[in-house]
This record gives structure tokens, C-alpha cells and sequence, in this order.
């Protein structure tokens, strides 16, 4: 959808003179630097997560927004030996407009990051972990939104315990793609209108959805034609009028959809060409 700036500017502007601290109040979002555990452990890595609660209606946006939109960033500002990992981006939903689809999340996310402790952290030392978090926030209008975060944990010599929003780590954790089954066959082929994709799995999906890593590859809102026969998924993904040049690998997320629920795999599929 359109990105449109108004209010919505001034509003942004006006966060990034708030003081830092671990819950912010934005426009259709409540934001929160929590941890998983409550302590921390010299040498051993903690997952502090970017906490969204979103108003109804609006959504927020995954690594690769889609047609529209922009993914959410953190940047973190850490003491001497500290060090964050990758974020690590839960399974997004297809957000549909006319004409368009983007990918991304309604009502809650959380963003997790792992952060390594140092060895030599020492007992008793109280840690502030500063970050700035900036997103986009959208519905029929887009507001961009930034506020700077903080939060702090006092090390232990103790193992850790959980925190107070350890279950939204919990849950967090069942939203994160799996990595490919190794036992599982794939194959990709690429033609001057689709990708087709076939991948071997012992389950029986009622339907396959694909999350493209990179844009412009699919063309996000032409249906997905997907079969099931003989334990093999097909899923035919239709070309981007954008893609001007040969892709040679397809990554992204493969979710399969089942009585039992929903899985979700990272994959790096090798194409040939038809």
C-alpha cells in the first residue's frame, strides 16, 4: 500500500526525542525490549526480542515486505564484549489488498536476537542493553515509528531462570522456520512464466504456501497452484514482470498447512531452467 506521511511524521520525529526505556507507546503500537531470562550468565548467550503489540487493523512487515511496505530494523548499542546475532524473524502471514500482497504480522510479534555474554562478565555487574528499533505501521495509511530502548540485567554465576515473558519466547520459537528436513528431495525449475517447485515429504499438507526471501522473483499476488500426489508437493509460482535477469537459487519459506497445523521450512532451492 501507498506510503503516505502526514501526522503520522511529526509523530515519528517527536519518538526519537523520548527517553530511552523498555516499553514505548507509538501510534497503533505498543513496543517492549523483554528477555527470555531474567538473569544473565557470563559466557552464555541470552534472546532479548523486540515485544510489538499491534492495534487491530494494522500489521507490520516481515524481512521481505512484498509488494508494499518496509521490514522493521534493530540496532543495537552494547557494552565492550557483548555481541548480537542475526534477528531471527518469525512466519509471516499474507496481508491482501487489491492487487497486491504483502507479507507480515498482525496483533503481536515478537523479534528475537540472540546476544553472546562475554566470559569475563562479572557477577553482580548490571548491564544495560541500549537498541533502536524503527518500523513502519500501516493500514489504509503507512506511519513509520522509531524509539530507542533499554534494558537492563544483572549477571549471575547461577544458571539463568525464565523470565516474567519467557512464554512469549515460547511461542515465538514454534513461529520460527525449521531448517529442510534432510531426507527430503527437492527440485526447482525455472520457465519464462513460473517457478515450479516439487518437494518430497512423508506428510499429507492441505495446502503449500511460499515466502520469497528476495523481492521482485514472484509476483505476490497471482494465486499459487499447488498438488498433492504420490507424497510430492507441487507448487507452481508465478514470475515477476520485475525479474529481468536468471535466478539461479530460490530462497525463502515453505509453509505447509495440515489438519494437524502449520509448518514452516527455510529453504535454498537450486533452479534449472526449462
Amino acid at each position: 500500500m501507498p506510503f503516505r506521511l502526514g501526522l503520522g511524521l511529526f509523530l515519528f520525529l517527536l519518538a526519537g526525542l523520548a527517553r530511552a526505556s523498555a516499553v514505548a507507546h507509538q501510534p497503533h503500537i505498543v513496543l517492549e525490549l523483554v528477555s527470555q531470562t531474567s538473569t544473565l550468565r557470563p559466557g552464555q548467550a541470552v534472546t532479548l526480542g523486540f515485544h510489538y503489540q499491534i492495534e487491530p487493523g494494522w500489521h507490520l512487515y516481515w524481512q521481505n515486505p512484498g509488494d508494499s511496505g518496509l521490514a522493521p530494523s534493530f540496532t543495537f548499542t552494547l557494552p565492550e564484549g557483548y555481541s548480537a546475532g542475526p534477528v531471527l524473524w518469525p512466519r509471516p502471514q499474507r496481508l491482501a489488498s487489491p492487487g497486491l500482497v504483502d507479507y507480515g504480522y498482525r496483533n503481536d510479534a515478537l523479534f528475537m536476537v540472540p546476544i553472546q555474554v562475554p566470559a569475563n562478565a562479572h557477577p553482580g555487574e548490571l548491564v544495560t542493553f541500549s537498541a533502536m528499533a524503527r518500523w513502519l505501521v500501516c493500514d489504509e495509511i503507512c506511519i513509520p515509528g522509531r524509539a530507542a530502548l533499554e534494558l537492563k540485567l544483572v549477571v549471575k554465576k547461577k544458571v539463568p531462570g525464565p523470565s516474567k515473558n519467557a512464554k512469549l519466547f515460547t511461542l515465538a520459537a514454534q513461529a520460527l522456520p525449521k531448517p529442510w528436513p534432510g531426507g527430503w528431495k527437492a527440485q526447482g525449475t525455472l520457465d519464462a512464466k513460473a517457478f515450479h517447485l516439487a518437494f518430497a515429504t512423508p506428510d499429507k499438507p492441505t495446502q503449500a504456501l511460499f515466502f520469497p526471501l528476495h523481492p521482485n522473483q514472484i509476483d505476490n499476488a497471482a494465486p499459487q497452484e499447488y498438488r498433492f500426489s504420490s507424497h510430492v508437493v507441487h507448487l507452481d509460482l508465478k514470475r515477476s514482470d520485475q525479474l529481468v535477469s536468471g535466478v539461479q537459487t530460490l530462497e525463502g519459506l515453505l509453509v505447509l498447512k495440515s489438519k494437524k497445523g502449520s509448518k514452516s521450512y527455510s529453504i535454498s532451492l537450486p533452479l534449472s531452467s526449462r
